[in-house]
């Protein structure tokens, strides 16, 4: 009887238990693969900005509508000029990951290819470690650099300090067993882009440059476009890819006008190293002032000069080319700071520094 009973309901049941197991699949694909809620962001303004204007390039002004619209939304519409100095320091508006934002979210650098997400993205993290650090401005411009763990380290150590951020790199780079971490100079590095504001800070690059000529700085910027900007974490440009760019590449404005104009010494300083025929440089030659060493390499023929010739800011070392390794003709420029552990340093900043100290 019982059969019978379960025989009928079947039958007159049969096309919704045959939907059954397609409705609890349903549940189960939501349950696993539906996006999980969007973190809470605040939406009352963040503390006030500092003050002052953004002193930065074209590359960068023109994201400046896109920085309001995600300050507003993020509730750190005071701090619109902070933001795009700090995007001057990360990028100069030239690579895609304009805030260099993809760290913040756990991908790999220039993982972001749309500047808007990259400044949605960015601008979010920075109201999030904004609010983490009580609206303090230096710790979460260094906090935005080193990770949100610097914030309950310098809690517990009188808030933000130079020491701190130094310690604290120290400390990370030990544990990770890397050179070193992070930019410790990162708070001057982009409060230099923010003239007027209530911190005040030197306008330099944190490099000790002696001997540097004005009038060559603005040979290179002025003579030459950046065809390849500063971007040692990787870039998409189909050439350098993951292993990044440590210099920056100064081409003609217009194709093949850079091909044998002078290459010029920025500083005073002795050749260090003379490559001939090298198989990635080419011919060039590497010259040390002090702690920086600077690198002028793909020139056209072997440098006339030789390794321990001592040359001053203006002479002439060469001629721009594009032997080695070389696309077209450039001038491939890097700057290294051996009194950091041989960081590689912006090309660009260096040159505007020397720029504004005629």
């Amino acid at each position: 009887m019982v059969y019978v009973q379960v025989g009928m309901f079947v039958m007159r049941n049969w096309k919704p238990l045959l939907l059954a197991p397609f409705f609890l699949i349903g549940i189960v694909m939501i349950m696993f693969f539906s996006p999980p809620p969007e973190e809470e962001v605040p939406t009352e303004n963040i503390g006030g900005g500092i003050g002052g204007t953004a002193v930065v390039t074209q590359s960068v002004l023109r994201y400046e509508p896109l920085v309001r619209e995600a300050a507003k939304k993020y509730g750190v519409e005071d701090h619109v000029q902070l933001l795009l100095a700090k995007m001057m320091q990360e990028s100069g508006g030239r690579v895609p990951d304009v805030l260099q934002s993809s760290e913040s979210i756990g991908l790999p650098p220039n993982t972001i290819t749309d500047p808007a997400v990259s400044i949605d993205v960015g601008v979010r993290y920075f109201a999030k470690v904004l609010k983490q650090a009580g609206g303090d401005v230096k710790l979460t411009l260094q906090s935005y650099n080193f990770g949100s763990g610097f914030i309950n380290y310098c809690k517990t150590r009188g808030g933000y300090s130079k020491q701190n951020a130094v310690a604290f790199s120290n400390m990370m780079a030990a544990k990770m067993g890397w050179r070193r971490y992070g930019d410790v100079n990162y708070v001057d590095h982009v409060l230099r882009y923010l003239k007027g504001s209530s911190p005040s800070t030197p306008v330099n690059t944190g490099v000790a440059i002696s001997g540097g000529s004005a009038a060559v700085a603005s040979y290179y910027l002025n003579t030459f476009r950046i065809s390849t900007p500063f971007a040692p974490g990787g870039i998409n440009d189909g050439v350098h890819g993951a292993r990044g760019h440590r210099g920056i590449d100064l081409a003609g404005k217009t194709s093949g006008a850079a091909m044998g104009k002078p290459v010029l010494s920025v500083t005073d300083g002795v050749v260090e190293q003379v490559l001939i025929s090298n198989p990635e440089a080419g011919n060039g030659v590497r010259i040390r002032s002090g702690n920086i060493q600077y690198s002028y390499i793909h020139m056209q023929h072997a440098p006339p000069v030789r390794v321990g010739q001592k040359v001053k800011a203006g002479d002439q070392i060469g001629n721009i080319g594009s032997t080695g390794f070389s696309t077209g003709a450039h001038l491939d420029f890097k700057v290294r700071d051996y009194g950091n552990g041989g960081a590689f340093i912006d090309p660009e900043k260096v040159l505007r520094e020397m720029m504004a100290k005629k």
